[in-house]
């Protein structure tokens, strides 16, 4: 039995849950929610490495640009 299934099947919800769009509206939010999880956690833990590249990156750009103005 799926989810949905026993959602439908159960609940002050059931007989909002049995119509398609109704169910097609969950499984979509479903599917978003989910994605934003994975979106912040990624985040989350890529954070402090992202921070570091920026930097890097920053840093390289000012060496360069000292370079270039003292020719």
């Amino acid at each position: 039995m799926s989810l949905m299934q026993f959602i439908a099947g159960h609940g002050p919800f059931a007989r909002w849950c049995r119509e398609r769009r109704a169910a097609t509206a969950i499984e979509y939010g479903l599917i978003a929610g989910g994605i934003s999880i994975l979106i912040v956690a990624a985040v989350l833990l890529m954070g402090g490495s992202l921070s570091d590249l920026f930097s890097m990156a920053s840093g390289a750009m000012e060496e360069n640009a000292a370079r270039v103005a003292d020719r």
